[in-house]
């Protein structure tokens, strides 16, 4: 009886001390999840600065080339190091960022850009390359909120790239003084001039519409999308002689 009393404690303690085990292990996974950064950080400055003493005018330049090389996973993984090395370098971000972005890391690379650009200031070619790829992906309101947010917004290719923005989000009436910038400096650009158009359009404005739309049209006589806007700008303006003519001129050219 004494013997089964004695095994029963045992077991009791033997139970206690691995639920006490258990219990450390987790705390100990707990402190290493929070201190990981913090620890991936550590080793990240030894490699880079310690190991091979990398400036952050060698590490942007190493990005630089890596991103010309095209091997994607090791760009990602040198830019890793190098922002985990100098996390609030803002120069080093900003060419992570253009890098990723070239790569076709856009998710991270546009992340990193902005961030940069929020602290490091930005040119105005430099707004305007990051607003092109942004422009490509489609991400307009992007464009608008970080164009607005600068003072390169008064380039006119900038301007260009955020009245189209505007267009693609029926905000027609913010569009039109940007594109008319755009215009006044940088000539007859066929799908600005038709954005113009079609903007003072969309607001009811069909006679400030028209100069734009022949513009686009005396550059571009066989784009459909133009003929067909203009033939019926034409007629709501009472200029049915023009119309016919221009129907006229498209169905000898398609013959």
């Amino acid at each position: 009886m004494k013997r089964s009393i004695f095994k029963s404690d045992v077991k009791k303690k033997v139970g206690k001390k691995r639920w006490i085990i258990v219990a450390l292990l987790l705390l100990a996974a707990g402190i290493s999840y929070f201190n990981s950064y913090q620890v991936y950080r550590f080793y990240s400055k030894l490699y880079m600065v310690y190991w091979h003493k990398y400036s952050p005018e060698d590490i942007i330049r190493i990005i630089n080339k890596k991103a010309t090389i095209g091997d994607i996973q090791d760009l990602r993984a040198f830019v890793d190091r190098s922002l985990g090395a100098y996390p609030d370098n803002y120069k080093i971000m900003k060419a992570a960022g253009i890098a990723l972005i070239k790569a076709g890391l856009h998710d991270r690379g546009i992340g990193l850009s902005i961030l940069a650009y929020e602290h490091e200031g930005i040119t105005s070619s430099e707004l305007y390359e990051l607003s092109r790829m942004l422009y490509e992906r489609g991400d307009y309101s992007d464009i608008v909120a970080l164009v607005r947010s600068h003072a390169g917004s008064k380039d006119a290719k900038v301007a260009g790239i955020l009245g189209a923005s505007l267009y693609s989000l029926e905000r027609y009436e913010e569009a039109i003084p940007e594109l008319e910038r755009f215009i006044r400096f940088q000539g007859n650009d066929i799908d600005r001039l038709f954005f113009l158009a079609m903007s003072h359009i969309r607001i009811g404005e069909d006679g400030q519409a028209l100069p734009y739309l022949e513009r686009a049209y005396a550059n571009d006589e066989t784009n459909r999308r133009i003929i067909g806007e203009l033939v019926a700008l034409y007629g709501r303006l009472g200029q049915t002689k023009k119309a016919s003519q221009l129907v006229n001129s498209l169905s000898w050219r398609l013959r």
